[in-house]
């Protein structure tokens, strides 16, 4: 396989972005950059950071070109907005991984939103 290391505009030689090319735009220029220009008709994607957003981009406007994706950090808007084409097994791993977030991860959310709530809980029963 190949491995292509596309920049982000604005980061290392390339020049900073105006507003009309966010880093939302950047999907529609990698994924012409594997498919029109290097001939790829399939590809995979990872991103870290930034890239991670990117990479999220290029699986909902290009899916069907992506043999997969991976990403090293999980842009938490990605919870917010459902693509409108889901398949019946996307459609049920939303659904449950939104009951898991609901129900079986709350102590994650109160370690990242207040850290000390648990231990000044403890500290009171003690």
């Amino acid at each position: 396989f190949d491995v292509v290391v596309p920049s982000i505009p604005g980061f290392a030689f390339l020049k900073i972005p105006t507003e009309s090319e966010s880093i939302f735009k950047v999907t529609s220029l990698w994924h012409q950059l594997m498919t029109e220009h290097l001939g790829y008709t399939r590809y995979a994607a990872h991103g870290g950071d930034w890239g991670s957003t990117i990479t999220e981009q290029v699986a909902r406007d290009h899916r069907d070109s992506l043999i997969g994706i991976h990403m090293t950090e999980v842009p938490f808007w990605n919870a917010f907005q459902r693509p409108d084409n889901l398949t019946g097994p996307e459609t049920n791993f939303l659904n449950s991984s939104a009951a898991l977030q609901q129900h079986e991860v709350a102590s994650i959310k109160i370690q990242g939103t207040r850290p000390q709530s648990l231990a000044r809980r403890a500290l009171r029963r003690a």
